[in-house]
């Protein structure tokens, strides 16, 4: 797999999984250098309309992460791409803003570690974030 482009973080709190490292655009093994072959599927609750539409209606975001993420371990797959949208957990200097969506990112790395899930981050940026209702 060729994801030079993405940040990686290999979610480990409760996998005995080699943690992964990108080298020469390839996903491998930090130690053995064996390329890593991942299955999985973009997952992005901590942001943009999802995030809005879970709160809309009432939902609890760390329960719904809960379930995806055992629903996603019985599909079989092992790993989550997530977007991470600058504008929603940065702020207009560069550090991390405190609030909801990092903290409820922070709550999915470790919950997807407990699962033995891979994690691949995707730096994403929108001016106006990834909701469609917010004004560009």
């Amino acid at each position: 797999m060729r994801w030079g482009w993405a940040l990686v973080w290999l979610a480990s709190l409760a996998s005995a999984a080699e943690p992964l490292v990108v080298r020469g655009g390839v996903l491998v093994g930090a130690a053995s250098g064996r390329e890593a072959c991942l299955v999985g599927t973009s997952y992005s609750p901590a942001f943009g309309l999802g995030f809005r539409n879970l709160l809309d209606a009432g939902g609890d975001p760390h329960r719904a992460v809960g379930d995806d993420l055992a629903a996603v371990r019985l599909m079989g797959l092992d790993c989550l791409r997530v977007l991470v949208d600058d504008a929603e957990v940065m702020l207009a200097d560069g550090s991390l803003a405190d609030g909801p969506h990092l903290e409820l990112l922070d709550y999915l790395l470790a919950a997807a570690g407990a699962q033995g899930l891979a994690v691949v981050l995707t730096p994403v940026s929108f001016e106006s974030g990834l909701d469609p209702a917010q004004p560009a």
